[in-house]
């Protein structure tokens, strides 16, 4: 189970995010929030950042509706908005890996604190433009239930790399890998060696690089 802490300590890469207007909220006319809010009270524009391996799915650079400039990744299954940014620096379509920029916070469009810096996020099952899409209550749906991401993060060629399997890379090498592509799914620095896991569910892993200068690459 993921908590709201840690989604968006992945997002601001800090602790000092907080919740500023949780799912629900009271808003004028009747409406309520169908989102959250967050805001890093470090600066006015902090940066955003991926808090799983995922895929920008919308970008949107323009001020043509209420949600000012925002983007939209899928994280598993799910699909997230994050909207009223200062900045993108991502693409539509891009494959985005953990940790990376997205963009910066910033107060664009229209807010019940206008002009205020902040984030509003929704979450929902379909993406941005699909007429069923409704941005659910992550505390019922998406906090209890998430898992980490499968997406790959990049493809590599190798030749002669060490392989290992085994949970937490605790298990002995197996083989050496021949030449063939490999999806990487996610990198782990361990033993004085990078690994990319190349298979999910039989976590599978070869060394990519090390890290003290040792030869990698079988002769």
């Amino acid at each position: 189970m993921i908590t709201r802490k840690q989604f968006l300590k992945g997002i601001y890469g800090t602790d000092s995010a907080v919740l500023t207007s949780p799912y629900g909220a009271p808003r004028p006319n009747g409406r309520i929030h169908v989102g959250e809010d967050a805001d890093d009270i470090t600066g006015d524009h902090p940066r955003l950042y991926a808090p799983y391996n995922c895929i920008v799915t919308h970008v949107r650079n323009d001020l043509a509706d209420d949600r000012g400039k925002f983007l939209e990744i899928k994280i598993g299954t799910w699909f997230i908005i994050m909207q009223h940014d200062f900045e993108i620096r991502v693409r539509d379509g891009q494959r985005i890996e953990a940790g990376s920029l997205l963009g910066l916070q910033g107060g664009s469009g229209k807010t019940i604190s206008q002009y205020r810096s902040h984030l509003h996020y929704e979450f929902a099952k379909y993406p941005y433009g699909d007429p069923r899409r409704k941005a659910i209550n992550p505390v019922l749906y998406f906090y209890p239930f998430f898992t980490p991401p499968k997406y790959p993060v990049r493809t590599v060629v190798v030749s002669g790399l060490r392989i290992r399997a085994g949970h937490y890379l605790e298990s002995e090498i197996i083989s050496r890998a021949i030449r063939k592509p490999y999806t990487i799914y996610e990198t782990v620095t361990q033993d004085g060696y990078v690994w990319g896991r190349i298979d999910w569910e039989k976590d599978q892993w070869i060394a990519l690089k090390s890290t003290d200068g040792r030869k990698v690459f079988a002769k």
